[in-house]
């Protein structure tokens, strides 16, 4: 009985930790392998904290509520009963008890307190904690004798705040400054440093003079900051709020003050434990991170619940989405920054980074300002509001006149250009900025998806934003359709025809009967309401998902497709577009099926609209638990088993787990090939027993593993090393860089993505395969599999859809370089970005905290040249693109050049490398700043080009061929 009372015991344990959602799904196949180099275990007090830290008036999208989790988690912030209140001016003993935790100063405090609590007869209006405090900030030098004398005062109401120290009375900035420059020293203010930023400061002068060290100090360090006016306002106060942003900013000084560290990586994985004794029982959940530097830390909680008394946890403060939570919130794949002691392996605090910054600008017709709520009303050009929240700094009240910020100049509510149109700057759906942009220019313009085209009769179906089917007339003669190409076409060029064969759109066309069903377009309509102009996009994407529902609505349908990263989009479908399977014409697709989508996108200001232009249903999709290779032996009908000899299965590694022989359950609905045939399994049974080799996927099901599909081929198994698809065709002919001559998947072709049976349709350029070769160019097996973070430097060139400021940045399509070709790839790739990565023009190097999705200077839907070390770009490069090619032996080198001789270049139309000149076959290349340079497989300045070094020069043209032509070089690939 004790036994089975254990293991409940237990069970309830292993079920009250389980996370609110699932979280278990690997991203780093080898990382329960990996020899951790740290393990970091929770604290006793960090579930206490997590409730305590949850206040009432922060909530999770206030501005500040990572800092003022973070510092809580550190145990700087402390608050008032589930209360911080973030916007109260922060005190003088506010501010003193703050600096004085930082200092991790807190017992002495406490002890401080103590100590005078019994000879000060009257401190009915201090608590222990305030006294301590006070009088630890007096013994350290923080306030006088006679400030503390002040502080100590009941009655407070009798001092001048102008003159007296008042305890409770708002901390001055510009004293909140010298306080901290005394806490910290000359980490916090550099000795012979001399004052530069101050000088920026429209109210310098204000600052009084023996403070203006320590004022300097601040603003370089990033401690304290001026306002958007360009004011430090050095007798004025701060919040709680900016209180706890002081100990973010000060992060470097203050963790080591602490001795802390400050981490960064991805939860990979997880491995959980239970143990059972006579005392009691237990149950631990070890989560791996992979590190940003590449090593692997494990953050450990344990729940111990003893036989008799009180169970323990060892949890730590996790703030996920703006909600206060523990490490059993923490999953697979979450990228998170986290705080940790070394000296006692503590972790103190985690925060899951957001994938994701979504930036954008809307435009409209200024309608109200509401300061009280903080919220601004546009109204768009089919008169419908928008309200948005808007960000701190952006409203305000001098005085009781309120105001709002356009640009950088205050304007009072009464003064607002209401009807007037404005730009606003969204950061995550908050309004980060407005300007003034005056009247709108698509004001007239209308956006919409094409459902229906008959030229003939003039008539245009559209559907508007709201789903709505709208029949317009127009003109076939005279109806001007302008092509809007938001690419340079040039970069982009061919994608569409390789990885959808039947789509139908030709780049030349500008007429009305080219408007077809899925095509994204602005348009105007006349008096009398016939469409005057239309403005169709040209931009599409090639994106892969799974069908989470669709169905039909009034003559459309309604379609929700979850992407191979997890994302998910909702289309509403005309009737006409074109739909596909295997091939020939199809209805619509049905929930769970997997579809490949040509979608369509149009741009304008402060709007992205995109509709699915082209569906094609992947045919199959069972789910594959592994793939078997061997020689026929035989099959059994009676027991529908197959009988398999010398088998191996295909794993991470290649083929392995070699077995003798091996009987396996054949599926009711199993399919079999003989090379691309499809042929039954009696044909196999009697004509291809113990000849060439027999591939098997297998699926799971509630009965074990079942054999879904059987190939047999007749040529030698070759196995490749996993690497990208360089190109395909979309119709089952694709390359890698692995094998020198094209490869054909055929109906007997065993595909399987992302765990499903798939077909050669829907190989895709970029995507990461290992393949089994069966004879020569003909591929037995392919396997998709998730993209590995590769060493070494890969050179790409992509088109910029979203950035996080300092961390990540997506791009919507790319081309890969290889060798000196650049393969397109309509998937949308994640990159991060950190302090070290350098954002590159012709005119500067410039840093990385420019690189920005705002202002004038967005980089959203700019095109540049990536260099990736795995996932990390360490150069984001703006420069034209280079794709003609010269090659050459360095035989002298210059500052900022090189002279090639041997140089040579490709014929067009032949294809042939010809020399430059048969008698002077040299060039000269300059390398401008915004050049890339690659030599064994890692970035390399001018100065490490040698003499002898053999040079591909990638450029954006070249002049006319002669003796010493001299080319500009964007990307220099030094050949091996």
């Amino acid at each position: 009985m004790r036994k089975i009372l254990a293991s409940a015991v237990l069970l309830v344990i292993a079920i009250a930790f389980q996370p609110s959602m699932p979280i278990h799904g690997a991203t780093d196949d080898y990382i329960l392998n990996s020899a951790p180099a740290s393990i970091y275990t929770g604290r006793p007090e960090a579930k206490d904290m997590i409730s305590a830290l949850d206040f009432s008036d922060v909530p999770g999208a206030h501005w500040a509520k990572d800092a003022i989790t973070r510092a809580g988690a550190l145990n700087i912030a402390k608050g008032y009963d589930k209360e911080y209140r973030p916007g109260s001016p922060a005190s003088n003993e506010d501010v003193l008890a703050f600096i004085l935790r930082m200092l991790n100063m807190e017992p002495q405090a406490h002890a401080a307190g103590v100590a005078l609590e019994s000879q000060i007869q009257d401190s009915s209006t201090l608590d222990l904690w305030t006294l301590g405090y006070l009088s630890l900030a007096s013994q350290q030098g923080f306030i006088t004798p006679a400030e503390f004398t002040n502080a100590l005062i009941q009655d407070q109401a009798i001092l001048d705040p102008s003159i007296d120290f008042v305890r409770g009375a708002p901390a001055p900035r510009e004293r909140i400054a010298s306080w901290l420059a005394h806490a910290f020293g000359s980490s916090y203010t550099p000795l012979g440093r001399t004052e530069q930023v101050i000088y920026s400061l429209s109210d310098w002068q204000s600052i009084s003079p023996e403070l203006v060290p320590v004022v300097e100090a601040s603003l370089a360090n990033g401690a304290m900051s001026a306002d958007p006016s360009g004011r430090f306002n050095p007798r004025g106060s701060i919040s709680r709020a900016e209180l706890a942003d002081i100990a973010k900013r000060l992060d470097k000084i203050l963790l080591s003050t602490l001795g802390a560290t400050k981490k960064a990586g991805t939860v990979s994985d997880f491995k959980d434990s239970q143990t059972s004794g006579t005392l009691g029982q237990g149950v631990t959940r070890d989560l791996y991170v992979r590190v940003s530097d590449g090593s692997v830390d494990v953050l450990r909680y344990t729940m111990d619940r003893p036989l008799s008394g009180q169970p323990s946890e060892l949890d730590a403060v996790v703030l996920r989405e703006g909600q206060v939570q523990g490490l059993g919130e923490l999953r697979e794949g979450d990228k998170i920054e986290y705080i940790v002691r070394d000296s006692d392996k503590k972790i103190l605090y985690a925060q899951v980074l957001t994938p994701d910054l979504d930036m954008r600008k809307v435009y409209g017709k200024l309608k109200s300002v509401d300061t009280v709520k903080g919220t601004i009303t546009i109204t768009d050009a089919n008169d419908k509001d928008y309200s948005y929240s808007m960000a701190k700094g952006m409203y305000g009240v001098d005085g009781i006149l309120p105001w709002l910020r356009l640009d950088v100049t205050k304007v009072g509510l009464p003064e607002l250009p209401l009807g007037r149109t404005i730009e606003i700057s969204l950061k995550n759906y908050t309004a980060d900025k407005a300007r003034l942009i005056g009247e709108p220019q698509l004001a007239d313009y209308r956006l919409g998806v094409v459902a229906r085209n008959d030229p003939q009769l003039g008539t245009m179906t559209l559907m508007d934003q709201d789903a709505q089917l709208n029949e317009f007339r127009y003109y076939p003669k005279t109806l001007v359709v302008e092509k809007q190409r938001y690419y340079d076409p040039e970069d982009e060029v061919g994608f569409v025809d390789q990885v959808m064969p039947f789509f139908k759109f030709d780049q030349n066309d500008a007429l009305p009967l080219d408007v077809r069903p899925g095509d994204v377009v602005c348009y105007t309509l006349d008096p009398q309401g016939y469409i005057d102009t239309l403005s169709a996009s040209e931009n599409y994407q090639t994106r892969f998902g799974k069908v989470m529902e669709c169905q039909t609505y009034d003559g459309t349908a309604s379609m929700l497709v979850e992407y191979e990263d997890g994302r998910t989009q909702a289309f509403r479908v005309p009737a006409l577009v074109f739909r596909s399977q295997a091939g020939r014409p199809s209805g619509l697709p049905q929930n769970g099926d997997w579809v490949k989508l040509t979608v369509s996108q149009a741009i304008i200001p402060g709007q992205t609209v995109e509709s699915a232009k082209e569906i094609e249903i992947e045919k199959g999709g069972h789910d594959i638990s592994s793939i078997v290779t061997g020689r026929l032996a035989g099959i059994d009908p009676i027991q529908r088993e197959i009988i398999v000899e010398s088998s191996y299965r295909l794993q991470k590694t290649g083929w392995s787990e070699p077995r003798q022989v091996s009987r396996l359950k054949l599926d009711d609905q199993v399919q079999c090939f003989d090379e691309s045939t499809q042929v039954s399994l009696e044909y196999l049974a009697k004509h291809k027993k113990r000849q060439g080799n027999v591939y098997l996927a297998l699926r799971n099901s509630f009965s074990g593993e079942r054999v879904q599909k059987i190939s047999f081929r007749s040529g030698r198994r070759e196995p490749l090393d996993p690497d990208v698809i360089l190109s395909s065709n979309g119709n089952g002919t694709f390359s890698v860089a692995a094998s020198v001559f094209p490869l054909n998947a055929d109906e007997g072709t065993i595909v399987v993505r992302q765990g499903r049976l798939t077909d050669g349709q829907h190989i895709l350029p970029a995507d990461y395969a290992a393949v089994s070769l069966a004879g020569e160019g003909k591929a037995a097996v392919v396997e998709i599999r998730p993209t590995p973070n590769f060493k070494g430097v890969q050179i790409v060139r992509g088109r910029v859809l979203q950035v996080a400021d300092n961390e990540n940045f997506r791009v919507e399509s790319m081309a890969v370089l290889s060798n000196d070709s650049w393969i397109y790839t309509p998937v949308r790739r994640l990159f991060s970005i950190d302090a070290d990565t350098l954002l590159v023009d012709a005119a500067s190097i410039r840093p990385i905290s420019e690189f920005i999705g705002y202002t004038e200077n967005t980089a959203l839907g700019k095109v540049y040249n990536i260099a990736l070390e795995g996932a990390k770009a360490l150069r984001i490069i703006d420069a034209p693109y280079a794709r003609t090619t010269l090659r050459g032996e360095i035989y002298k080198i210059a500052p900022d050049s090189v002279s090639l001789k041997s140089a040579s270049y490709v014929e067009s139309p032949t294809g042939v490398w010809k020399l430059t000149s048969s008698t002077n076959a040299t060039a000269t290349v300059t390398i401008p700043k915004n050049s890339l340079i690659a030599k064994n497989g890692a970035l390399v300045g001018p100065d490490q080009l040698e003499i002898g070094d053999n040079v591909r020069v990638m450029t954006d043209k070249l002049p006319a061929i002669e003796a010493g032509l001299t080319v500009t070089g964007y990307v220099l690939l030094v050949q091996k």
